[in-house]
């Protein structure tokens, strides 16, 4: 189900058992003469529900907005833009023991830092997905395609670094994964459909 159609779906489970749980101890008689003797009850009613609705459309609007600004804010930084085109020119063309031997020197290079730079800031952007505060669709979207690359290419680099704590990139190992199953449902559904 979209997230944005949680919360008037939500509504709609309360509203009906509520109804059922009244109707079930009440004649309808008895229910229009309680709602006639206490009508503020159905204007609290109304405006209760308009009030969830707004929330749930608010806080949508609010992952969208975050969304763009971590987009426009990546895209914009120097320091992002350095680090994907060292991982485009350098680190693509690199074998698994090379990005290895990156994960363990004892001097960090260029590459090294960089390689921490951009994972540290999708290591970031996991958490606030985990916490709902990005919107998950919109940067699947764009970022999707570029994050599965990263990660299966930097796979060893993430390894090196977990063999000596096991809380590195973490959250960026489930998102990762999330991606990649969703990824491979995608194909599995175009084959199928094709």
């Amino acid at each position: 189900m979209v997230k944005a159609h949680k919360p008037i779906f939500w509504l709609i489970v309360v509203a009906v058992f509520s109804f059922l749980v009244i109707k079930a101890n009440f004649t309808f008689l008895q229910i229009f003469f309680f709602l006639k003797k206490n009508p503020t009850l159905i204007f609290l009613t109304v405006t209760s529900c308009i009030a969830y609705l707004s929330w749930g459309s608010q806080r949508h609007l609010t992952r969208a907005k975050h969304t763009m600004d971590f987009q426009v804010s990546f895209s914009d930084s120097e320091v992002m833009r350095k680090a994907a085109k060292t991982f485009h020119v350098k680190l693509c063309k690199m074998t698994s023991a090379e990005i290895v031997a990156l994960a363990v020197e004892r001097k960090p290079t260029k590459e090294h830092d960089r390689v921490v730079q951009i994972l540290n800031a999708w290591e970031r952007v996991a958490v606030a997905l985990k916490h709902d505060v990005y919107d998950e669709e919109m940067l699947y979207d764009i970022y999707g395609t570029l994050l599965l690359k990263l990660c299966s290419t930097l796979n060893p680099f993430i390894q090196q670094r977990q063999s000596a704590n096991a809380k590195v990139f973490v959250n960026l190992k489930w998102l990762y994964l999330r991606w990649k199953v969703r990824r491979e449902q995608e194909f599995l559904r175009l084959g199928a459909g094709g």
